[in-house]
């Protein structure tokens, strides 16, 4: 029975939908990331804009003059950096905000603005044209080649504030635009940078050849934008399945067979969790594959099933949840309301979890992020919340799927039919 449901699902156009969106998602956003290590590694080329040394698979040398930087929040160079920020937006009145997890330009009120000018008044003593006219000084000073984000202006912008009151102001301003990407507390961090030292890189090494054994960051990379389109695209499967027994009128011969509610149900749902995690699990094949040749041709330890267990501790409670929330939801209303619910909260799930990209600070987010490869640390620091965030929804998907028996039995029994209730009482409308 579970070979014949798997079977079905592979008949609907809409799960071959979302496999193509898996795969384009997967080019698009990662494309050959660990095949592109791989042969900067080979050719001793660095990406652009980072350092050499940026390549995980490649070890640090002592005596080099870089060895890459890293987000700090260094108060003497978030103030003046962020406020050399805010003055360039404030001068264009378009502030950059993600509040609804893309790009836009917000432009403020004549009042707004004057509460803005006023607040840089108080943090610097200067207007927001005089710190303009500071900062552009600054810029044509500055070697021209150099990208902006590297130009520190800590010493053209005053700061007559302690670090506290600056960022109580910064969230005022953060309020007013609606959520920012650079002047939220969580973010200030961007604007300090502190110089990554030969030791500090080479303990980043040990841990990625030792501990994630070469497969496991790239592992939680992968599982990161899979996350995404795990939680945002997987529940049109399930749904489009369930609803086709209506549309087909399948529905009475389904009702009289001899099966119990719990075995169809439960065999539906494990069948359809199987088969939309299998493209997930053939698509990381590729940079397995990939970096198990690596390890072998260098004489390197790799985690040949670090993408396997990193999918299913990672990825598969996130599927099992938007599964039973489909199948909770069509059961009990024969309508596709389950996709409309699961991507207003999948979407509010991955805004949300933009704040903490590069990984930690597991909530309740059904999407987990960790948009980058190391940082291993954050995970192990947040193994704890980590844990309870993926076996709380594990939990939630059984529990929906125990009450979606109990409404399967109901409608077997002819004593639940919430479609039809809704069509008398609306009409044909």
């Amino acid at each position: 029975m579970f070979i014949k449901e798997c079977r079905a699902i592979t008949k609907s156009i809409i799960y071959f939908a979302f496999i193509a969106v898996v795969l384009l998602f997967y080019i698009t956003q990662l494309g050959n990331y660990a095949g592109d290590d791989i042969k900067r590694y080979t050719m001793l080329e660095s990406e652009l804009g980072k350092s050499l040394f940026d390549n995980p698979l490649i070890a640090p040398t002592p005596g080099h003059d870089s060895y890459g930087y890293r987000h700090e929040e260094i108060p003497e160079q978030v103030m003046p950096n962020a406020i050399s920020r805010l003055v360039m937006e404030y001068a264009k009145n378009g502030f950059t905000s993600y509040s609804t997890g893309f790009y836009r330009s917000i432009k403020l009120s004549e009042s707004q603005l004057a509460e803005i000018d006023a607040l840089l008044m108080k943090m610097t003593g200067l207007s927001a044209n005089e710190l303009y006219n500071l900062r552009n000084e600054k810029i044509i000073a500055s070697d021209k080649t150099a990208p902006l984000n590297d130009i520190d202006f800590g010493d053209v912008i005053p700061i007559i504030v302690s670090y506290d009151e600056f960022k109580s102001c910064m969230e005022v301003i953060d309020k007013m635009i609606g959520g920012s990407l650079y002047f939220g507390a969580s973010n200030l961090r961007l604007y300090g940078h502190a110089e990554i030292t030969f030791d500090d890189k080479l303990a980043d090494y040990n841990e990625f050849l030792h501990t994630d054994k070469i497969t496991g960051a790239y592992a939680r990379l992968f599982c990161d934008y899979m996350g995404i389109t795990v939680a945002l695209f997987s529940v049109f499967v399930p749904v489009s399945f369930l609803l086709r027994d209506k549309r087909s009128q399948m529905n009475e011969l389904i009702y009289s067979r001899g099966k119990a509610s719990a075995s169809i149900v439960l065999t539906r749902y494990f069948a359809l969790v199987c088969m939309t995690i299998l493209p997930i699990l053939f698509l990381s094949l590729i940079p397995t594959i990939q970096l198990s040749i690596f390890a072998v041709q260098h004489d390197m330890s790799a985690d040949y099933l670090a993408f396997a267990k990193y999918i299913i501790a990672w990825l598969l409670p996130t599927l099992l949840t938007t599964t039973a929330i489909a199948y909770f939801f069509t059961t009990l209303t024969d309508t596709p309301i389950a996709i409309l619910l699961q991507l207003i909260w999948s979407f509010v799930g991955v805004v949300s979890g933009a704040n903490y990209m590069e990984g930690g600070h597991y909530g309740t987010e059904i999407t987990i992020r960790h948009n980058s490869l190391g940082n291993l640390h954050l995970v192990q620091e947040s193994l704890n919340a980590l844990i309870v965030n993926r076996l709380s929804y594990t939990a939630i998907s059984f529990a929906l799927i125990i009450v979606s028996i109990h409404l399967y039995s109901l409608k077997r029994r002819g004593e639940l039919n919430v479609f039809d209730g809704l069509k008398k009482s609306i009409g044909n409308r």
